[in-house]
């Protein structure tokens, strides 16, 4: 029986020993190469179900006892919660528990994303260079330059991102040119950076950046853009062509409309830039090749308005006219669509104002046509749709004037003066149609309201072109009465 006693102690201090548990350690570093504090370190063991977590302290470095022997499941997240490594590592005991050391440092981690944008040409080369596998002191010290400027690109993002987004465009301009100068072989940087630039007025740098970024997204093979790298080229080169257009170089403007045209055939709103850009540059008739060219693509409302005015800048007035309402059908059209159950979007909405625009410009050239019955049921028409219908009846009370319907014309011009008190010229042309009708009709004095009119607008044009016109009549009314 003492034998058994003795025995038994003996064997529970054997299991005893059969249990003992691990110890494991480790670092964090991040891709810099600098410790990560307050990482969390996740191990599970898949055999018994239980996970043991640890925190990183200010070195990087963390510490745990009592993990049973076996493989591991490891898990390490950043502060903010991301993922920054997962792995097995088996925990052992005994004279191998030196071994149970877990050293992660990102910074000697081969990238798995593509260096062109640091390295360029260079970046394939590079990367079979710093592949996995034992390395060299230059080549670590070369992985961790890499993976250094990768961390900064990554830091710096969300901070552009932020910067945009409050419109503080000097500050997003110092943050882009931070990232280009850690990859300066990415394109979409440039691609902000120009964008920024136009906000801060400085055009030419604007140019210059848009420039680099297509020439590097043209070059990346692996730039996944959407929309298509063609789209997204001939948007940048149409910011480029308003950069030139500010700073007043339309040959340069044309060239790079010219160019969003041809890199992207489809496009109907570069071919509408090109035409107004070749018009106001002389070139007349490229410029309604390109409008025609827009219109053939994608039949718009405002590529018609575009044309027609340059129809009526050059004189082909019947051209003018033939344009205008083509584009007024269209616009009215997409305000009502022929399918009822279709609701109006706010964009068919933005039609409306254009409408207005176009009957007004239309009843002008009818004007100028001397047309004067047409224009006059154009212009009242626009009375209704035009964002500013002051102008609108002021236009038709000119246009009555001109057909001798003098008191139409009072009650036209009386509008536009309810409308817009500050506008001069209604009150020359209703003072001088008041002073028509009475002289038409012997009257003894002067009809009321003429005075007035004539003197208001001295006083709000008192250098105006129908300032001396309108001295001479009042000195005629003084003398009269």
């Amino acid at each position: 029986m003492r034998t058994y006693a003795v025995l038994i102690p003996l064997m529970a201090a054997l299991l005893m020993q059969d249990v003992r548990m691990a110890d494991v350690r480790g670092s964090v570093f991040d891709m810099e190469g600098k410790p990560i504090a307050n990482a969390q370190v996740i191990l599970k063991n898949p055999a018994n179900g239980k996970t043991y977590q640890f925190s990183t302290n200010n070195n990087g470095e963390f510490r745990g006892i009592g993990l049973a022997f076996g493989e591991y499941e490891i898990e390490i997240t950043n502060p903010e919660g991301r993922r920054i490594f997962s792995g097995k590592r088996k925990l052992l005991g005994g004279n191998q528990q030196n071994l149970n050391v877990i050293q992660i440092d990102l910074s000697l981690i081969p990238p798995k994303a593509s260096l062109t944008p640091f390295k360029g040409m260079e970046a394939e080369a590079t990367a079979q260079r710093l592949k996995d596998g034992d390395m060299s002191p230059e080549q670590a010290r070369e992985l961790r330059q890499v993976n250094g400027m990768i961390a900064r690109f990554n830091r710096l993002t969300p901070e552009v991102q932020e910067a945009l987004r409050k419109e503080n465009w000097r500050q997003a301009a110092d943050l882009l040119k931070q990232i280009i100068a850690v990859a300066p072989y990415e394109w979409e940087p440039y691609q902000n950076l120009g964008s920024v630039q136009m906000h801060l007025g400085q055009f030419q740098a604007a140019a210059d950046s848009f420039e680099k970024s297509i020439q590097f997204v043209m070059k990346d093979s692996g730039a996944h853009v959407e929309g298509g790298k063609n789209k997204v080229v001939a948007e940048m080169l149409m910011a480029q062509g308003e950069a030139y257009s500010a700073l007043d170089n339309p040959d340069a403007v044309v060239y790079s409309y010219r160019r969003a045209t041809a890199v992207e055939p489809k496009f109907s709103l570069a071919h509408f830039r090109l035409c107004i850009a070749e018009y106001n540059n002389g070139g007349t008739d490229n410029a309604i090749k390109a409008c025609n060219k827009a219109i053939a693509i994608d039949p718009a409302p405002e590529f018609f308005q575009g044309l027609a005015g340059i129809y009526s800048n050059l004189g082909r007035y019947q051209d003018s006219i033939e344009t205008y309402e083509k584009g007024i059908q269209v616009a009215e059209g997409a305000v009502v669509p022929a399918n009822t159950r279709i609701k109006p979007t706010a964009r068919m909405q933005l039609n409306v104002p254009r409408i207005g625009q176009m009957l007004l410009s239309e009843g002008n050239v009818y004007f100028q046509l001397r047309d004067f019955e047409r224009a006059a049921a154009l212009f009242e028409s626009a009375t209704h749709v035009h964002t500013y219908p002051a102008l609108a009846y002021f236009n038709l009370c000119a246009t009555l004037f001109d057909m001798d319907r003098m008191k139409d014309a009072v009650d036209a011009c009386g509008t536009a003066i309810t409308l817009d008190p500050r506008m001069a010229v209604p009150y020359y042309v209703r003072g001088t149609a008041l002073y028509a009708e009475g002289v038409r009709h012997h009257a003894k004095r002067t009809p009321e309201g003429t005075v007035q009119a004539l003197e208001k607008y001295l006083e709000l044009a008192p250098e105006g072109l129908y300032a001396d016109d309108a001295k001479t009549m009042l000195q005629e009314i003084s003398r009269l009465n």
